[in-house]
């Protein structure tokens, strides 16, 4: 299945007008200034004509006559940044800003070259200040929701997609499209399939948004609809072979394995090398009988990829069905090597290992196999018990609660979410922040990237003074910067610590994520007004 993807994000583009107003600038009628400003709006022109050399020339003369025209600066930011320059374009945008801070385009196209140049922080910090002077700007917010996905907050990502489409946009269906995927990373599957179902209505001719729509039916179980779904995108672009990848998997799902064999080696003569095609059409071939066939494609398959295990295990199942069971040993060991975690290949491993007559190593991969099944049997019982915790805390029953959480890390010790959860509880219960502490450190060392676990971790610590607080904090955000209550610790902090400049970063940050969050409001005005007071 195809990965969320987010379409490079638009480049916006301010009009002479638009620009003037937002910054607020009182040019002078000065011959330079009204030079300045006819340079500027020839640039414009050149700029939407993609003629970046002529624009560049134009907005150069413009910066010229009237160096401190913040909209000039901008606008040959732009140009430079489009011209393959994103260095050069970052001085200028900056320029822009310190000519005028309150002027959000220019920390919107900053925010853009940043994440052309991988400094993801940097883009994130610049989007999130634009939207603080222009919370309407959908650009900025469509590409802060790029941003959060490609941390991976998905929740982030999913709140600013769903802003986005409240405010109605030209580009309502691509919205849709990648909400729907969003959603189905986080296993909202009826959500993500309304989303898709409604990108696929705004434009049924888009063979993207059909083939995303067939895979989420498909892992709906509802294979059909999703032979259907993706015939169509097939039929918009027939000689891509993702589409005809992932027909292909659908059809098998219905069990109509001769369109299924047929659609995977339609989907390798277009690219012969696909990820996976030529491994799902030897377990197709294998399911068939044609052991033979079968091998030639799963041989190919370990080719291409020496480390798919599940390649490695089809061969190994494949090459026993043909009596080799001396290759099939070969193959079922590193299949085993490669997903530690898999009974199903120790099992086929014992039995080939039996077959040249080495009953004791059989003996244990089957040992093996059984302590594999144990150890999934205790995830999917701590599974349980974390759902059955979380209900019992909803209704106030924390002892019940804590009770499963404590039976749920006794069967999965290594289970970061379980550990979490208990965290929580024991804080509801009253606990020392010492043992609460004790968790949250015991959930990072298990999931470092768990950007919750930071959190209350920075909270916690905050609460009891410790100087590190602010790493634990500042590392949240990292990791999902739509975690809005670190901005909040951390602004106050600041506060604390008579950092007007830095309390006030923060607590604008809160409202590029909810304008209408009074409390930021409030303390960021606290914070200008301290600032003010000492600059004067």
């Amino acid at each position: 299945m195809v990965s969320p993807s987010f379409k490079p994000m638009r480049q916006l583009v301010v009009l002479l007008a638009s620009a003037v107003a937002c910054c607020g600038l009182a040019i002078a009628q000065s011959t330079d200034a009204r030079s300045s400003r006819w340079h500027q709006r020839q640039g414009v022109a050149y700029l939407d004509q993609h003629n970046l050399a002529r624009a560049l020339d134009e907005f150069r003369s413009a910066v010229r006559l009237n160096p401190r025209d913040a909209a000039s600066r901008d606008y040959l930011g732009v140009a430079l940044a489009e011209s393959g320059q994103p260095d050069q374009a970052v001085v200028e945008f900056q320029k822009s800003i310190d000519l005028s801070d309150s002027f959000a385009p220019p920390h919107f196209h900053l925010g853009l070259a940043y994440d052309r140049m991988g400094r993801s922080s940097d883009a994130i910090a610049e989007y999130e200040a634009t939207l603080f002077r222009e919370p309407g700007l959908l650009d900025a917010r469509y590409a802060l929701s790029a941003a959060c996905w490609k941390r991976g907050d998905r929740a982030g990502a999913i709140t600013l997609l769903r802003q986005v489409l409240r405010q109605h946009p030209p580009f309502a269906a691509e919205v849709h499209y990648n909400l729907g995927l969003e959603l189905r990373e986080q296993g909202e599957l009826d959500e993500a399939l309304r989303e898709l179902k409604t990108a696929v209505e705004i434009e049924p001719h888009s063979p993207k948004f059909q083939a995303a729509l067939g895979q989420a039916l498909a892992e709906r179980e509802t294979p059909g609809a999703a032979v259907e779904a993706l015939g169509k995108a097939v039929a918009l672009a027939p000689n891509t072979a993702e589409y005809r990848y992932d027909l292909a998997e659908a059809l098998r799902l219905r069990g109509d394995f001769d369109a299924t064999q047929s659609e995977f080696q339609t989907t390798l003569k277009l690219d012969p090398r696909y990820p996976r095609a030529h491994r799902q059409l030897g377990v197709v071939l294998r399911q068939r009988g044609d052991y033979k066939a079968a091998v030639a494609q799963l041989e190919q398959a370990v080719t291409d990829d020496p480390q798919d295990a599940e390649a490695r295990y089809a061969l190994g199942s494949a090459l026993l069905k043909l009596n080799d069971p001396e290759r099939a040993i070969a193959q079922l060991s590193q299949a085993a090597r490669l997903d530690p975690y898999d009974s199903g290949s120790r099992i086929a491993l014992a039995g080939a290992l039996r077959k040249v007559g080495r009953t004791q190593e059989a003996q244990e991969q089957m040992k093996r196999a059984q302590t594999i099944d144990e150890l999934k049997a205790n995830a999917g019982r701590s599974r349980v018990l974390l759902g059955s915790a979380a209900d019992h805390l909803k209704k106030g029953e924390v002892d019940a609660a804590l009770d499963e959480l404590h039976q749920a890390v006794s069967l999965s010790p290594d289970y970061a979410d379980a550990h979490l959860e208990l965290a929580r509880a024991s804080m509801r219960k009253g606990a020392p922040p010492a043992e609460v502490i004790k968790i949250l450190r015991r959930v990072i060392d298990l999931k470092p990237d768990e950007a919750q676990g930071h959190l209350e971790l920075g909270l916690l610590l905050e609460r009891t003074g410790a100087a590190e607080a602010a790493g634990e904090l500042k590392r949240s955000l990292e990791l999902a910067p739509s975690l809005i209550e670190a901005h909040r610790a951390l602004g106050k902090m600041a506060l604390a610590a008579r950092d007007w400049a830095t309390a006030r970063s923060e607590f604008s940050a809160i409202l590029a994520w909810d304008w209408n969050d009074r409390d930021a409001r409030a303390e960021l005005s606290i914070a200008q007004a301290r600032q003010n007071h000492r600059s004067n």
